[in-house]
């Protein structure tokens, strides 16, 4: 969002751009166009307040990785456009309503995103993409995807490029995604086998970050991520297993295991990170989420606990997440009465230091290409804390436009 106005109404934007991103990209599969913005685990906005909690996956183990790589034409392009406004305004403190300007934060701005790609498939087993993406503010102009596909006697599906895959089954806390950790804009790109094995999986990987490499001038394998993970399904439960090695964030490894019971998804995620041998730090995740038909409401929750940061303090080089237990719990219902609505609410908790939020929202459209989004986030506890950073209240008003071919 432009403007020189406060990070707190810029908070507010920020909540309802992500709130317009329908379904959220911290959740997306690996197809062909893949959304490579780094994505840490969410702080103070609500990335995905009107995600929709559908059955929980990583990759789907079933699937025939060959027919989903044809296509019907070799060659594709394709285009989209954003264009997002935002009206926001919050309070530093609760509402002083003796003196309403006192706290108070107002801001305002736009934000304009395209792309353009070409998908080519010269035979069945081979298929390459690339786009480029420009922005406002910033007059950027970006390489977006670079993608080549090659499949091995229909049994080792090979990728290269700079499109992460993303690993785990946490969507609002997913702490164990050992390829996405470290500052953003660091230019990946990964050399990725996958191998289906019936009803199990195997994939071994090897990823390059700007930053793995430091201040070496010239590039060095030994800088590189090393990775392999894998997936077992026995009868009604699917248990995963990862570990990634680079030099400099030294051994990270994570367990899960997925089910499902009267119809609620379970999940449980640990991770072990060590960087010196010596120390070892875990984390765990765990969460449920459940859908009605009629109506079409949707419930989840999830419990974090991040053990590789202290109040204020990173254990580990690159924990920029919450510190300790932390808990959320949110609520969407989608067409809302048959209104076509969706209203979803969400709360969200930090034990450390007992700061938390409670922000609810509404997105309708009242056209095909339109979006428009309100939302009031509301941040108890003490300001600057682990989660009610800024402010106390606010609301905000946002609109985005989409279109695409």
């Amino acid at each position: 969002m432009v403007n020189r106005l406060g990070r707190g109404a810029r908070l507010l934007l920020g909540f309802l751009a992500l709130c317009l991103t329908i379904p959220s990209q911290t959740y997306a599969q690996e197809d062909d166009l893949v959304v490579l913005e780094y994505q840490e685990i969410p702080d103070v906005s609500v990335d995905d307040l009107f995600t929709d909690t559908e059955d929980l996956k990583v990759e789907d183990n079933n699937t025939n990785f060959l027919e989903s790589f044809i296509s019907d034409s070799a060659i594709k392009v394709f285009a989209s456009f954003t264009l997002q406004g935002g009206l926001g305004v919050g309070w530093a403190d609760w509402i002083d309503f003796t003196d309403i300007a006192k706290g108070f934060d107002p801001n305002a701005g736009v934000t304009l995103n395209s792309s353009f790609g070409v998908s080519i498939r010269p035979t069945s087993d081979l298929y390459g993409l690339v786009s480029i993406s420009a922005s406002y503010p910033g007059y950027t102009i970006a390489l977006g995807n670079l993608i080549l596909d090659y499949t091995i006697a229909d049994a080792i599906f090979l990728r290269f490029g700079n499109a992460l895959p993303t690993w785990g089954n946490a969507r609002i806390y997913n702490a164990v995604d050992l390829l996405s950790r470290g500052p953003g804009g660091s230019n990946p790109f990964i050399i990725k086998a996958d191998i289906p094995l019936g009803l199990h999986y195997l994939s071994a990987i090897v990823i390059s970050k700007d930053w793995y490499h430091g201040s070496a001038a010239a590039f060095s394998p030994y800088n590189l991520g090393y990775g392999l993970r894998g997936t077992l399904s026995l009868g009604p439960i699917e248990w995963g297993l990862g570990v990634l090695y680079q030099e400099s964030l030294g051994l990270q490894a994570f367990t899960s295991i997925k089910t499902a019971f009267l119809g609620i998804d379970y999940f449980a995620e640990a991770k072990v990170v060590s960087t010196n041998w010596s120390q070892w730090f875990f984390s765990v995740v765990t969460g449920f989420y459940y859908e009605w038909k009629t109506p079409n409401i949707q419930l989840g929750g999830e419990y974090f606990f991040n053990g590789e940061r202290d109040q204020g303090v990173a254990l580990v080089s690159d924990a920029l997440a919450l510190s300790g237990h932390n808990c959320t719990i949110k609520l969407l219902w989608k067409n809302l009465d048959n209104s076509g609505i969706d209203w979803a609410i969400e709360w969200r908790h930090n034990f450390t230091d007992n700061t938390g939020s409670v922000q609810t929202g509404i997105i309708l459209t009242p056209f095909t290409y339109l979006n428009i989004a309100i939302g009031i986030p509301l941040y108890y506890g003490r300001l600057n804390g682990e989660i009610s950073n800024f402010q106390r209240i606010g609301i905000a008003i946002a609109a985005q436009i989409n279109a695409s071919m």
